[in-house]
């Protein structure tokens, strides 16, 4: 069994595909060994055409319509758990792309249904929060030519993404100091002996939890036996809450929200 990180980086190369999309970044352990394996599957590839259809290369889309760099930035834009172990070869990713003369152009492509939506309309449209990762994927991306004051297909620019995004410095420094507390409390709370317990699966590459509020909803009752743990919980859940109340004050933070929300009523089901 592996978590949703080791198993992106379990898919292979596949050189068979002509284009930019059988790269896969998650194979590679160092910046070095990354940059190193573009630069040969790029070779290899870019032989097989012509300076007539080169572009081919990175300007195709995927089923669901996006580039390969905004399916790509994607990663680094949502603070979803699954994703946590990626965002540092992603932000690898596009520092070797960004080296190349298609890069510019690559992530100046919009969607297929918009075309005015490019790879930054992307990463902003998607942001959770702001933290190194983010802040250098948009150094990256407004150093290569994409404008913050620029509108996709809705009207919509990077800016005005942007700012519906933005808390006050005020509410950002609460909310890192709460998230830095319950992080810590619930790192304590699954060095329990009950999570080393075989119904909480763990990845067999990183040993990391693979679902575990999924497996803490299906081992409601073990947990619920042990009053230290509840405690626990209970304390936690004032602490996302709190996060929660800062998140609702700002009309485009309902990812976040909402992501806090799914897991407060997980650790609710326990007490």
């Amino acid at each position: 069994m592996y978590c949703s990180s080791c198993q992106q980086k379990l898919i292979q190369i596949d050189d068979s595909l002509d284009n930019i999309w059988g790269f896969n970044p998650y194979i590679f352990k160092t910046y070095k060994c990354m940059k190193n394996g573009f630069r040969e599957y790029y070779k290899n590839i870019i032989k097989s055409f012509t300076s007539e259809n080169e572009s081919k290369f990175y300007s195709t889309y995927n089923d669901q319509g996006y580039t390969y760099t905004q399916w790509y930035v994607y990663v680094i834009s949502k603070n979803n758990y699954k994703y946590r172990e990626l965002k540092k070869q992603t932000l690898w990713l596009f520092q070797v792309l960004s080296g190349y003369d298609f890069f510019k152009k690559l992530i100046a492509l919009g969607r297929s249904d918009d075309p005015l939506h490019t790879t930054l309309h992307h990463f902003l449209k998607y942001l959770d929060n702001i933290g190194l990762y983010q802040n250098c994927i948009l150094k990256i991306l407004t150093e290569n030519d994409l404008h913050l004051d620029k509108e996709d297909g809705e009207g919509i620019s990077g800016n005005d993404y942007l700012m519906r995004k933005m808390l006050s410095d005020e509410d950002l420094k609460i909310t890192r100091e709460i998230t830095k507390k319950y992080k810590l409390e619930e790192e304590i709370l699954y060095s329990h002996d009950i999570f080393k317990e075989d119904s909480f699966l763990k990845c067999e590459m990183c040993n990391k939890f693979v679902d575990i509020y999924k497996d803490i909803i299906e081992n409601k009752s073990k947990i619920t036996s042990i009053g230290e743990l509840v405690e626990k919980f209970d304390s936690i859940i004032k602490k996302r809450q709190e996060c929660i109340e800062i998140y609702k004050k700002y009309e485009n933070c309902n990812n976040s929200t909402d992501r806090h929300i799914y897991v407060v009523n997980v650790y609710k089901s326990i007490i």
